[in-house]
């Protein structure tokens, strides 16, 4: 009767942490750079809609636009690692350790190096169906193991052949394709407008409230 309580302060006190390091973090990524502004200047922009026109522009066409991507991008990849460690039970539990990465890198692989005739628009849907298949290799080569460390396990040798492969192909790169590949798989918040911000927002509004309805669930 007395851990419960204890349990739910420590994580309501971990939440407001986290909250507030983002709070500080956010504030300074909407301040530094050039022009670099004031909490002043950076109030006045963001609550009065005041400022020089190019600073109101340069923080809240560009610098606040990465920011929320950032952000709405990082806690819906969070939730996700969460989900798997969850419905496996175990912390290391994670797409990079059940071929879901390995088979999203190989399609995004092949479309770069080949260049497959596959519009820009489509290569998100064909590289979620590669990590789609990537998992459900592992799931079905794991199949009689009830052990969800075994799984992991299983999960870890194909993610190495799916990377294997990878490898292989990137031999077969110039180098500008082998950029433009680390570009989609590492990611990039660099020339991002709210018409990004736009694409993910679906996303966030639909999955996250999925995710809490699907979580005891799981």
């Amino acid at each position: 009767m007395i851990t419960q309580p204890r349990h739910v302060l420590r994580a309501l006190g971990l939440a407001v942490l986290l909250l507030l390091s983002l709070l500080v973090i956010g504030t300074l990524a909407l301040q530094r750079g050039t022009p670099t502004l004031t909490l002043a200047q950076l109030g006045e922009i963001l609550f009065a809609g005041e400022g020089e026109r190019v600073t109101r522009i340069v923080v809240l066409e560009l610098r606040l636009p990465r920011l929320v991507l950032g952000v709405t991008s990082g806690a819906l990849l969070a939730l996700s690692g969460v989900m798997l460690q969850d419905t496996l039970r175990n912390p290391l539990a994670g797409p990079e350790l059940l071929g879901i990465t390995g088979g999203a890198a190989v399609i995004v692989g092949a479309i770069t190096i080949f260049r497959l005739p596959v519009s820009a628009s489509l290569v998100p849907w064909f590289t979620l169906a590669g990590g789609l298949a990537g998992g459900l290799a592992v799931l079905i080569a794991a199949q009689s193991m009830r052990s969800t460390l075994r799984l992991i396990l299983v999960g870890a040798s194909i993610t190495a052949l799916l990377n294997a492969l990878l490898i292989g192909m990137i031999s077969l790169a110039t180098q500008n394709d082998v950029n433009l590949l680390f570009l989609f798989l590492l990611g990039s918040l660099a020339n991002r407008t709210w018409a990004h911000v736009g694409i993910v927002l679906p996303w966030v509004l639909i999955g996250v409230p999925v995710a809490l309805l699907c979580a005891r669930l799981l």
